[in-house]
């Protein structure tokens, strides 16, 4: 599956902050293990994105409406929704939004691929992933 810089490139650009001189990619980044949620935040952050995180598939919904992503990392277990559900409700207003599954629960090549099938996944990563792999 492609790197996270092609995923983006898919995207059509808005106008995102700069960050030393260059625009910043959007990335909502979904997962309600706080540690792995901060984690990736920081990680994202670092690499010059601008992160938009939350912990519940309702709040990612209301934050992707009002900020606009460039790209989903989604969990697919989260405590009110099931992640592939949150991926449907983000395209209704994004119909192109790449998205990018990860899953410490739904393993195996079957899940991949109806991911990759159903919801057009650039990605999917089963936990524990190397996070450079993103």
């Amino acid at each position: 599956m492609p790197h996270l810089a092609t995923a983006l490139q898919t995207e059509p650009r808005r106008t995102p902050p700069t960050h030393g001189g260059r625009r910043k990619a959007r990335i909502l980044v979904v997962d309600d293990n706080t540690e792995l949620l901060s984690l990736l935040t920081q990680l994202f952050d670092e690499n010059g994105y601008e992160v938009l995180a939350a912990s519940k598939g309702k709040q990612a919904i209301d934050v992707a409406k009002e900020r606009k992503p460039q790209l989903a990392l989604l969990d697919v277990l989260l405590p009110d929704m099931m992640g592939y559900h949150l991926a449907e409700a983000l395209r209704k207003d994004a119909p192109q939004l790449p998205l990018i599954f990860i899953t410490g629960v739904f393993k195996g090549g079957r899940h991949a691929l109806e991911a990759k099938n159903k919801f057009g996944a650039v990605g999917y990563f089963e936990k524990p992933f190397e996070a450079q792999r993103l």
